[in-house]
């Protein structure tokens, strides 16, 4: 009769698996209610964004679909460090950088946000600004590498014009009276 093998159970691909296994039970399926130090626990260890309201931790953010696709983003991500590390630190390119989006209401966000949530080295941030802050509720906003609004706004073009080597890109340009107004797009073409 054959034994089970064991020596593998506490690897750390399987201690990983065990804890994003725990992660969905708790905090998906909401089977059984932990303390808010549990949950910020787990969350920290898979660095999701810890849901807030007035200080405290916000339950309901966590059946919103947002937060369950950032959760689940982040949760794969630290599955495939635990798996390449493993595998003798063989990482690829895209999960070296992690770069920052911020998509704000109108201009048809709903298509630049769907495609953007795919992009799993994309990672939404907590406010819309291009500069890196620290917050006071022990979260750090690293500043946005993308932005998307419905209307220009003047700090964010003036955000692109300081020299730094961070990608920054905004959908709105300066200076762009004649290709944006009809009336006078037809008198420079004509």
């Amino acid at each position: 009769m054959l034994a089970p093998y064991t020596h593998l159970e506490n690897s750390q691909i399987n201690r990983v698996i065990r804890r994003i296994n725990h992660f969905v039970i708790l905090v998906f399926k909401q089977r059984a209610k932990l303390s808010d130090n549990q949950y910020l626990s787990l969350l920290k260890f898979f660095n999701i964004t810890i849901p807030k309201v007035n200080g405290m931790l916000d339950h309901n953010a966590f059946k919103q679909r947002d937060f369950m696709h950032q959760a689940n983003e982040k949760l794969l991500q630290k599955l495939y460090k635990v798996v390449n590390s493993e595998n003798g630190g063989i990482e690829p390119v895209i999960g070296k950088s992690n770069l920052n989006y911020f998509i704000g209401r109108g201009n048809n966000f709903y298509l630049i946000r769907q495609v953007i949530k795919r992009r799993v080295w994309w990672t939404r941030a907590s406010r819309e600004d291009f500069l890196a802050s620290d917050d006071t509720d022990e979260q750090v906003h690293y500043g946005c590498n993308f932005i998307w609004t419905q209307w220009k706004k003047r700090q964010h073009l003036e955000a692109l014009r300081e020299p730094g080597g961070d990608l920054k890109i905004y959908n709105r340009m300066d200076n762009n009276f004649h290709l944006s107004n009809k009336k006078a797009l037809f008198r420079n073409v004509v």
